[in-house]
């Protein structure tokens, strides 16, 4: 049997663009239940679906945050990021514009990251024993990477990443009209 891996020797540059992505856009996830929380109690705001997509776009970041954690660690490297913390009272309409460019630059990123797997892919022959373990569970043993897999997981998180990029254009819209219709 064989499968697309990746280059031994790319493994390092793959890492540090999967940190990349995590420093710019991750310390910012575990502020979104804060912002949900100054929306509603202290701006008295409570549009549903504003609420509801920002909710969807912390959780799925914390699942993005997760997937790429481990592949990093799969990819022999360590996580790097850091935590961002926000006022108890920020610019809610400013957080979401700074927010709003680091999803587009993540994009970029995610593209640039997919186009060094795809020229960083090497064809390697699998032994008979790591074939029926395969075939038997239907995914390779954690030491093992498989560059086919990667690609279609960039390309899932690229589309959810623009997905979110415009739920927070949406979201600066909405809410710069909601505090406009408050201020009447």
């Amino acid at each position: 049997m064989e499968i697309y891996t990746i280059k031994d020797e790319s493994k390092k540059v793959i890492t540090e663009l999967l940190n990349g992505i995590l420093e710019t856009e991750y310390g910012f996830i575990w502020n979104y239940p804060r912002i949900v929380d100054q929306i509603v109690n202290f701006h008295n705001i409570h549009d549903e679906q504003l609420i509801g997509d920002l909710e969807y776009v912390g959780k799925q970041s914390i699942e993005h945050f997760g997937y790429i954690d481990k592949l990093v660690v799969q990819l022999g490297g360590e996580t790097r990021w850091q935590m961002l913390t926000i006022e108890r009272l920020a610019n809610v309409e400013d957080l979401f514009n700074q927010q709003l460019e680091k999803e587009k630059k993540v994009v970029s990123l995610y593209k640039e990251l997919k186009e060094v797997v795809r020229q960083n892919r090497v064809k390697r022959k699998i032994e008979s024993r790591l074939a029926r373990f395969f075939k038997e569970y239907g995914e390779f043993p954690e030491r093992f990477i498989d560059a086919d897999d990667i690609i279609r997981m960039l390309d899932r998180r690229i589309a959810e990443e623009e997905g979110h990029a415009r739920l927070l254009k949406d979201a600066v819209q909405t809410f710069k009209m909601l505090m406009n219709k408050k201020a009447v």
